[in-house]
């Protein structure tokens, strides 16, 4: 055995790693420069085969490790392997590995790569002759000058530690200590052995004595046993008959129990039931409130309606009463105005004869006036002026202001005459738009009764719109309560099930629940969903009288996770550490899952739990995996029997539970607090839950829907409302324009005769003009004359006699007009003033009877009179 390699890193002046090799089986000699090394290379032999370098403390270790420029080195290690050629060292290999590492708190040694300890490398090194008590093996430099300068015994104490007599010297002291404590000891085995001889002496007697008392003992046992016997059967049938006594008090017991807890049952459901009928009693007492107060609105809107009707019915008698002494008035008046129409008509052509006789005797008279005048004026001409040039400059000016004159009167009688002309085109036009206006104001009419008849209609369905949203809101809120309760339940439920079941347990199971819909709406790991089986309590059912024997036989395994394999568990665990989800899950991957046919006991005593049991065929591998070896027996000692002779579990039905390696548990188990029970309770209520969600929605649907349709019925009903309020705004305007227009023809027709009577004064103004005009046309360049000729004076003459003549005409015609035109004034204030108003009064009043809406109103308010009784009979039938 020898050295073969060297490796050194981070130990004093070797930072890197450093490789020393090759080593000669027989001796090596290292040399180099000053501070190359060799020193620390034969410190680093020392370092890993000597205890001179143990207990190193903190600054030791950094002396140890390399100190220079660059990083500082933390660690650093010494490895030394062996050629084991020759077996020298306890190991089946050619080469031996000894390594040890330096830190900066602690040391590691390595055998072959292997961590050892310190002790195991001393041990090791021992047995190759590297021994502790001679630390010769290793001469340090000096130590030979010193030993060859040393003293004999010096040399010979070396010698001695070097040749190991030391060793053998301690060894023989330890001898001889053993041999004197293990003389001592051979003397007190000695003095045992003595003892025991005189024991067994003593024994020999004892043993005749024993033999005696055994003869008299065995007689007394047979008597002892025969009593025995005499009493165990007297005891067993005693115990017979307590047993029969306890199964049949036992019995009554567990009946009592039942009826106690079916009573108990019974008392919770019935508080339930009173705490529902409490809260129903309470919502039908709003729901009756709220009838009360619909019934006392729609009780209010009948009598409203009532008293409408029986005015309107009333209003419309009395204006039929009215209509008829009206249409008999205006029938009276018409009459009337018919003779008086007649009268005038029959006193108008003489009246108009009258006239213009008056008119043309005025004119004439006039005339003829005007012309005496004329003559008689030329007569003073000669006294006004000097020369005929000044007379007839006087005579040309009155010319222009007679043309002026009869032009501005010729214009007057133009204008008069197209007014008269556009009056009475504006009567044609104003009597047309008067028909055409009493025919729209029909219409206008009949739109507005249409009008609120679609707005009665409107009416009748915002109504019935808000009768329908405030049941919808009664069913929501009794469903809002009802929902409320379930989850009050579902939480007091869950929080049975979370201190029955284990709080991380049911974490696991929520976490699986997200994970599963994330995955619904995920393409890549939708297979997941397909192949999660849900939890094992879901894929069973049975009886509720087996809950508690299920969960004793079972416990926790009824919330495993049935899956189709072992990946989708896999994926599930590792969707479940992505996202940091809490909880416990254990799965049952029915890939993986090995079940064997199991023969069951035939006997009475017992039935397989499995066979009790419903379940899906898919997840047959998990049910049989959990329940296969589980019995179900009818007593305890027939259970443990079973248990011992088939190698099974067993349960009795009150969940006492005997395991196949010997173990038994039982006790008092309440199963009001039954995890089964509390689950199914949970997951019902769950689906309670959702149910009424899902109504609660669908409700509020209903509702938003209806509160739609209502806005559009309001909003029609506003636009209704603003068309009636806007046609009869208009229908009033158009019966204020027709009586306008009427009032206008009136206007026009009162002007007439005025326009007419001025253009004949007109005409009668002219004519005189006319012929002082001709006068001054027949004076201008005529002689001056002092006197009036005689042709002028024979003109004065006829003209002064025709003058008197007409007067005396005009006088009588002034006469006889005057009493027709007083009989034809009276005539025409009857038609005007009275007659024609009177019938104008009586004509609105029929009109206003027969336009009126009373037999329309009075059918809408009947129809919806016969809504709300119909309203008021379902709620007196729901109150």
């Amino acid at each position: 055995m020898y050295i073969k390699q060297v490796i050194i890193e981070g130990f004093r002046s070797y930072r890197e790693q450093t490789v020393i090799e090759p080593f000669s089986p027989e001796h090596n000699v290292i040399v180099g420069r000053n501070g190359c090394g060799k020193s620390n290379f034969f410190k680093a032999i020392q370092f890993v085969l000597s205890d001179e370098y143990t207990n190193l403390k903190e600054e030791d270790r950094i002396a140890l490790l390399h100190e220079g420029s660059g990083p500082k080195v933390m660690s650093g290690f010494v490895e030394i392997i062996f050629d084991n050629s020759d077996g020298r060292l306890p190991v089946e290999k050619d080469e031996v590995s000894i390594k040890r590492a330096i830190g900066m708190k602690k040391d590691q040694y390595f055998l072959d790569k292997k961590v050892v300890s310190k002790g195991d490398i001393m041990n090791f090194l021992e047995t190759a002759g590297f021994s502790r008590n001679n630390p010769y093996y290793i001469v340090k430099q000096g130590k030979i000058n010193e030993i060859s300068i040393a003293k004999d015994s010096f040399r010979l104490k070396i010698l001695k530690e070097v040749a190991g007599s030391n060793v053998y010297d301690e060894k023989k002291e330890e001898s001889h200590l053993i041999l004197k404590e293990t003389e001592d000891k051979r003397q007190s085995i000695l003095d045992v052995l003595k003892a025991i001889e005189d024991r067994l002496s003593q024994l020999e007697v004892e043993k005749e004595e024993l033999k005696e008392f055994q003869k008299w003992d065995k007689m007394k046992r047979s008597i002892e046993y025969t009593i025995h016997n005499k009493e165990l059967e007297n005891t067993q049938n005693k115990l017979i008959e307590l047993q029969k006594s306890r199964s049949e008090n036992s019995n009554k017991s567990n009946k009592i129990y039942e009826d106690l807890q079916r009573i108990s049952d019974e008392a919770k459901e019935t508080e339930l039931k009173i705490q529902d009928l409490k809260l129903k009693e309470t919502n039908l007492r709003d729901e009756l409130d709220q009838m009360n107060n619909e019934k006392s609105e729609y009780v209010s809107r009948k009598t409203r309606f009532e008293f409408d009707i029986k005015d309107i019915e009333d209003e419309s008698r009395q204006a039929t009463l009215s209509s008829d002494l009206a249409r008999t008035e205006l029938t009276r008046i018409e009459k009337q105005i018919k003779r008086a129409e007649d009268d005038l008509n029959k006193i108008l052509p003489e009246y108009d004869n009258l006239c213009n006789q008056e008119f043309e005797l005025t004119q004439e008279r006039d005339l003829c006036e005007q012309k005496r005048n004329e003559i008689y004026a030329k007569q003073g001409r000669s006294n006004r002026f000097t020369t005929k040039e000044e007379r007839d400059k006087w005579v040309r000016n009155e010319l222009k202001i007679v043309h002026k004159a009869m032009d501005q009167k010729k214009s007057l009688m133009k204008k008069l005459s197209d007014e008269l002309t556009s009056d009475k085109e504006r009567t044609d036009k104003f009597r047309v738009e008067i028909e055409q206006k009493s025919k729209d104001l029909d219409k206008q009419q009949q739109a507005i009764e249409d009008a609120e008849k679609k707005n009665f209609d409107l009416q009748h369905r915002k109504e019935e719109a808000q009768t329908k949203r405030n049941n919808l809101w009664r069913q929501e809120t009794q469903m809002t309560q009802d929902l409320n309760k379930l989850k009050e339940e579902y939480s007091k439920c869950e929080q049975n099930l979370r201190s029955s079941m284990g709080r991380t347990i049911l974490q696991g199971i929520e976490s699986i629940k997200q994970i599963l819909k994330q995955c619904e709406t995920d393409r890549q790991n939708q297979d997941i969903v397909k192949g999660y089986y849900g939890l094992l309590i879901d894929a069973i059912d049975c009886n509720k009288s087996f809950y508690t024997a299920i969960e004793s036989a079972v416990s926790s395994r009824l919330f495993y996770h049935v899956v189709e394999s072992d990946t989708i568990a896999m994926r599930l665990l590792k969707l479940m550490n992505q996202q940091k989800l809490h909880g416990e899950v254990n799965y049952l991957p029915l890939n993986v899952l090995k079940v064997d046919n199991v023969k069951y006991p035939n006997t009475t005593d017992a039935e397989a739990l499995i066979n009790l049991l419903k379940y899906d065929k898919k997840v047959e591998k998990g049910v049989r995996h959990v329940f296969d070896k589980i019995l179900l027996c009818r007593n305890a000692e027939a259970a443990s029997q079973l248990a011992k002779e088939y190698r099974m579990d067993c349960v009795l039905l009150d969940g006492d539970f005997i395991s196949r390696k010997g173990a038994l548990t039982g006790g008092y188990i309440d199963t009001k607090f039954s995890k089964m029970l509390f689950y199914r309770k949970r997951s019902e209520m769950i689906d309670e839950i959702q149910k009424k969600e899902v109504q609660i929605v669908d409700l509020q649907k209903e509702i938003g829907k209806i509160d739609s349709d209502l806005n559009t019925v309001l909003g029609e009903l506003i636009r209704q409302e603003n068309l009636i309020r806007r046609s009869k705004d208009t229908y009033e305007q158009m019966k204020l324009d027709l009586v306008s227009r009427k009032h206008e023809i009136q206007r026009y027709e009162q002007q007439k005769p005025q326009k007419e009577t001025a253009i004949r004064s007109l005409t009668v103004d002219i004519e005189p003009l006319k012929s002082k005009k001709e006068s001054l046309e027949l004076e201008l360049g005529s002689e001056l004359l002092t006197q009036l000729s005689t042709h002028d004076q024979e003109e004065v003459d006829e003209l002064n006699n025709k003058i008197h003549k007409l007067n005396q005409r005009l006088k009588e015609v002034l006469e006889r007009r005057s009493l027709i035109e007083s009989e034809k004034s009276h005539l025409d204030n009857q038609l005007k003033n009275n007659f024609l108003k009177r019938k104008e009064d009586l004509e609105k009043e029929v009109a206003e009877s027969r336009t009126a809406t009373r037999s329309a109103k009075v059918d809408l308010y009947k129809k919806e009179l016969e809504i709300i009784e119909d309203k008021i009979k379902v709620l007196d039938e729901n109150i």
